[in-house]
């Protein structure tokens, strides 16, 4: 059914619960995941250290979930990325032939995504804490 799934990640609007979700059902499809964190360059001030922090940011948090998919003897592929988020990730969809997309609710803009994708899209929501 979903052969290839994309998860995007972020460093603030991703969720451990959308990792573990997308894992979980990357297992039970016998998908192989794709993680992909995106440097969103026009959101940067100049230099590349803030580049460099950014990116080593990034791979830690990639190296992470594929720690966990390994665990879950899950295939998994780790994309970094530079460019504008929502080009970036239209363009790896069909580049890798992307049969589902899963994101953070808080993640890009849920309109513009939906209206421009040409696959399923799904935002899964950060739960609430009980101090909310």
């Amino acid at each position: 059914m979903f052969d290839r799934i994309l998860l995007f990640v972020e460093d603030k609007n991703t969720p451990k619960e959308t990792i573990i979700w997308t894992i979980a059902l990357a297992r039970q499809l016998g998908s192989r995941l794709i993680a992909v964190y995106i440097v969103d360059t026009n959101a940067l001030p100049e230099g590349k250290e803030q580049l460099s922090l950014i990116e080593e940011k990034a791979w830690k948090i990639l190296y992470e979930i594929e720690d966990d998919a390994f665990e879950q003897n899950i295939k998994v592929s780790l994309l970094l990325e530079q460019g504008d988020p929502l080009e970036k990730l239209l363009t790896l969809c069909k580049s890798y032939e992307i049969q589902l997309v899963v994101l953070g609710s808080k993640s890009l803009p849920p309109l513009k995504l939906m209206e421009r994708s040409t696959i399923p899209v799904v935002f899964v929501n950060e739960p609430r804490r009980s101090n909310d």
